[in-house]
């Protein structure tokens, strides 16, 4: 870290003569520099990189361990870079889709310097939300930012978090307002009309999200590496419990089955679950059973389990009274400690409330 700041501020003089002359006259800025020149490219680098280090230094405060400093810087680093990457083969291919004959060298150099300040600018937009979010819900943003959050329906009633999105939006609009602003120089470098460079402008706009999703897409998975898996691998599956019994000519029983599912996608933080739990008893004339159906999101920490329902469905029929109904509901989130126990008889999932204990075997 220490190595990072003394390049850092070694090349701070020279990013500030650049940035100076960029901010009010960007295209003139670019197309005043000699491209060919030996240097060109070393310090068209050089202002990203600083840009970039600045970016990093800025976050600090808003990261929340050690640990997680060191894992963002690497994480940084790599996606910046990849990010970069994706950006300049976006901006060649939409120029060859109009006709130009795209100048690596020029768009590279070009790129870096407009890059570095849409960086700058975004930085801003995004520290202002998050640091908005931090100070109105530092619980929800704790979980957002250790990719902990389960309570989707909390983190929409938190005014912080829709700070942030907004914050967030304004910046993504920022970034393609600057980019509109500085197309022009694309289009001396490249020596082609405004009409095909408006074209190419066009399929920018609408290619380069793809390789913000993309780059996004790819950066997550080193992030969460070490969180672990959403649901882990022996609580995946069907858990059952069984309980009959027979006192006075009325047999009874009840059933519980949980179906536990590792999410779709490895990125996301919350697995799926269905319930069905059927409670039933006979007399020898007529019969009375409960039927619930239910679905919905967990998410596993540590011991822990949150059972987040989306659905939930109860059914109940009494032939005794030649009645029935179908209640639809929405539970609040459920929270449980877990355990399984691996016996040579069997493995038991043994679930914990302020109701008790519940043990589940795994359905055959």
């Amino acid at each position: 870290m220490k190595d990072l700041i003394d390049k850092l501020i070694g090349a701070v003089p020279f990013f500030a003569r650049r940035l100076v002359a960029l901010l009010p006259a960007p295209k003139k800025a670019v197309l005043a520099l000699d491209f060919e020149s030996d240097s060109a490219l070393e310090e068209a680098f050089t202002f990203l990189g600083v840009s970039y280090g600045i970016a990093f230094l800025a976050q600090l405060p808003l990261l929340l361990d050690e640990k997680d400093k060191e894992l963002a810087f690497g994480t940084g680093a790599a996606q910046s870079a990849f990010g970069f990457a994706l950006i300049v083969l976006v901006m060649v291919l939409v120029w060859k889709m109009v006709g130009a004959k795209p100048a690596w060298r020029k768009i590279i150099a070009a790129t870096c310097y407009f890059s570095g300040v849409s960086t700058l600018l975004f930085l801003f937009f995004v520290l202002s939300g998050m640091g908005a979010f931090r100070a109105l819900d530092p619980v929800a943003y704790k979980q957002i930012a250790t990719g902990s959050a389960t309570d989707v329906m909390a983190l929409r009633s938190s005014a912080g978090y829709w700070i942030s999105l907004t914050f967030l939006a304004l910046g993504f609009a920022a970034t393609y307002v600057w980019i509109f602003w500085v197309w022009g120089a694309y289009r001396e470098l490249m020596q082609t009309s405004k009409r095909r460079s408006a074209i190419a402008l066009i399929l920018f706009f609408l290619f380069s999200p793809l390789a913000y999703l993309l780059q996004g897409a790819m950066s997550r998975p080193t992030i969460v590496q070490g969180i672990g898996p959403a649901v882990p691998e022996d609580l995946t599956g069907q858990w059952e419990f069984v309980e009959q019994s027979d006192s006075g000519g009325v047999k009874s029983a009840h059933s519980v089955l949980y179906t536990f599912s590792p999410p779709p996608w490895k990125i996301m933080r919350t697995g799926k679950y269905s319930l069905t739990e059927i409670r039933g008893s006979l007399n020898g004339k007529c019969r009375i059973s409960t039927e619930i159906k239910e679905i919905g999101q967990i998410s596993v920490r540590d011991s822990n389990i949150d059972v987040m329902p989306a659905g939930h469905l109860e059914t109940t029929r009494d032939q005794c009274a030649g009645k029935g109904s179908n209640v639809l509901s929405h539970p609040s989130k459920r929270e449980y400690q877990y355990k399984i126990n691996e016996d040579p008889s069997g493995w038991t999932l043994c679930l914990n409330d302020r109701f008790g204990q519940r043990c589940f075997t795994p359905k055959k």
